[in-house]
């Protein structure tokens, strides 16, 4: 069972900030758990690369976040970078998809969700390409306006390309 005694503050407070992959075993467990129980999408199969991460102050977990293979066609992405559908075809995999994200509810930290979210964007390369033997270049993600409001993606410096059809990964 989870601790979820409150936690509430500044982000000054838990900083440094990191983001700790949760290997096989134990810890992608625990952090299965977690995402199934907490995100409003739960834990579904990913297929492909992906990568899941504790967000951490210390040893106190404080939420969770994957990263997973992009979609395969996304009509404001593809023209915003100017791919056609041969690049798309030979550098799809360079996008990942920012697939998960949850600050768990009993903590309320005050821009965490955009320092985790920051931090992803600066370490992403690195572990992927540990991981994977390549680094994206882009990172992409979907917010469920009907629920959000996309602020800490905002705050993070991510860009907004538009809506989507919302028929899975095409």
């Amino acid at each position: 069972e989870f601790n979820t005694s409150e936690i509430k503050g500044e982000i000054t407070e838990y900083n440094p900030v990191k983001l700790v992959i949760a290997r096989t075993g134990q810890d992608l467990k625990r952090w299965r758990s977690y995402v199934d129980q907490y995100h409003m999408l739960g834990d579904k199969t990913v297929f492909g690369s992906r990568l899941q991460y504790f967000v951490k102050s210390g040893d106190i977990e404080l939420g969770c976040i994957q990263f997973s293979a992009s979609s395969w066609a996304l009509k404001q992405r593809d023209e915003w970078i100017g791919w056609t559908v041969n690049d798309l075809k030979a550098r799809l995999t360079l996008i990942v998809n920012n697939s998960r994200f949850l600050i768990f509810p009993w903590v309320h930290i005050r821009n965490l969700a955009s320092k985790a979210l920051s931090l992803a964007a600066k370490q992403i390369q690195t572990d992927w390409l540990r991981e994977y033997c390549y680094a994206p270049v882009l990172l992409e993600t979907f917010v469920d306006l009907e629920h959000f409001k996309g602020t800490c993606y905002k705050a993070a410096n991510w860009t907004y390309l538009g809506e989507t059809k919302g028929r899975g990964r095409m």
